[in-house]
């Protein structure tokens, strides 16, 4: 129930603190102050372009929301809209918006691409949302950005890090079209990555904090370590990933400036090697509870192994029977060790240039030009492969790999904790969801 009050209480919060921020700027004297015309509609564009975000949320997840700005009273009780009423409205703002906006790219700020991008995004959904299509729409969009048209940006086919190590070190990916910036003490987020880590997590990490132990990646494997065949063929996130997959390979700090490998915490967990700052001694980390003072290992599996395979197969494998070593955990957006200042330094990317080529790709497969899609995917995909087993994986040379439950799964490797899930699954019509397992 707290997800579902804060999946409505957070955007509204928002978008009120905006309508005040605009009532504000009704009664203030830009030019006094030395703002121009143009800069004082950027900065308007740029509230409305937020609240624009906050109400896809609200769309997305309730379709009959009420419409809020500045016009109205703060308390002032307001009707729900109609889903196209609240599609209208967020269609309207972004396209009024767009051409006053900046366009080169501005961390933390909507310039013209995010904005763009958010209208993609309301036409890649009006097909649940309204029962309308507007794959057009978003195809000319798309297309634009990538072309170029609202700014500069670019897919790094070398690294499949970029674009989730923004802020180390001062790095910037020229993938990132939006980003919440994040810095320790400055501008911090909450306690997402304390929600995936162990309580010990930081003897690992080489940082002070542990985590509550909270949430893992829905496990892989029943109790004979087989993986899962849901009749839905979805679930077992981690061995979506093949073995090769640079994406898949435990998580492992390879120096002191911030350079690292994987995207998941699996396995033997060690301690950090303070001595060169980076990497692990031989010596293990110690689970706290049902393995109190034995090595931390961490399974992609569920259930009271602790208490014998038997007695595991008993109970069952489900939320409550979970153990503090229990499922693979995840850090893709990286904590990193705390020396260097490189402990919770790195930004939360929103609106990625990948998220642009897949919304293409899916509107190109659903139209029947797969080798289309199969191009677009593997642009982005080829950075997550060794080059010497690049052409087993890719589309492009292997069309027969690329199927409806393939692209489905492939938007969940891709954005794999991007809050983006449940909607591709919907949208998709898949009947069940997967992402996380809370214990």
């Amino acid at each position: 129930m707290n997800q579902i009050n804060g999946g409505w209480v957070g955007p509204y919060q928002g978008i009120q603190q905006i309508n005040s921020l605009l009532r504000d700027f009704n009664i203030l004297d830009f030019q006094a102050m030395g703002i121009t015309d143009e800069e004082k509609n950027n900065y308007v564009g740029e509230l409305r372009t937020l609240r624009a975000w906050f109400y896809i949320f609200l769309i997305d997840f309730y379709r009959n929301v009420p419409i809020f700005t500045e016009k109205d009273a703060p308390d002032e009780p307001l009707p729900q809209s109609t889903p196209e009423e609240v599609f209208n409205y967020i269609e309207s703002e972004l396209k009024e918006v767009l051409p006053q906006l900046k366009k080169e790219n501005i961390v933390g700020r909507f310039t013209q691409a995010p904005a763009a991008a958010l209208l993609a995004r309301i036409y890649f959904n009006s097909q649940v949302w309204l029962n309308v299509d507007r794959s057009a729409d978003c195809k000319t969009f798309c297309e634009d950005i990538i072309a170029g048209k609202y700014g500069q940006y670019s897919i790094n086919q070398n690294d499949y890090r970029d674009p989730f190590r923004a802020g180390i070190k001062g790095y910037r990916s020229a993938e990132l079209l939006f980003e919440f910036p994040h810095k320790r003490n400055v501008y911090q987020f909450g306690g997402f990555h304390d929600s995936f880590l162990h309580y010990t997590s930081g003897q690992a990490l080489g940082n002070p904090d542990g985590g509550n132990n909270g949430i893992h990646l829905t496990p892989s494997k029943d109790f004979d370590g087989n993986v899962y065949n849901f009749a839905s063929k979805l679930g077992t996130p981690y061995e979506k990933y093949v073995d090769c997959d640079y994406r898949k390979q435990p998580f492992r700090i390879t120096s002191t400036n911030g350079d690292y490998e994987g995207f998941f915490m699996i396995g033997t967990q060690y301690k950090f090697d303070y001595s060169k700052g980076y990497g692990y001694t031989d010596e293990t980390v110690k689970g706290t509870e049902e393995y109190k003072g034995e090595p931390l290992i961490y399974v992609d599996q569920v259930g009271r192994f602790s208490e014998g395979l038997a007695t595991a197969k008993e109970k069952g494998s489900r939320v409550t029977t979970g153990e503090e070593n229990s499922g693979v955990r995840f850090n893709k957006f990286p904590y990193l060790q705390e020396g260097d200042g490189l402990y919770m330094c790195q930004s939360a990317p929103e609106i990625r240039l990948a998220e642009i080529y897949y919304m293409l790709a899916e509107i190109h497969y659903r139209s029947g030009n797969k080798t289309k899609a199969a191009e677009l995917l593997d642009f982005v995909r080829v950075r997550n492969y060794p080059a010497e087993e690049w052409s087993k994986y890719n589309y492009t040379q292997n069309p027969s790999l690329l199927t409806d439950q393939e692209f489905v799964d492939e938007w969940g490797r891709e954005f794999i904790g991007e809050r983006r899930r449940r909607s591709d699954l919907i949208r998709w019509g898949a009947s069940a969801m997967h992402g996380g397992t809370k214990m």
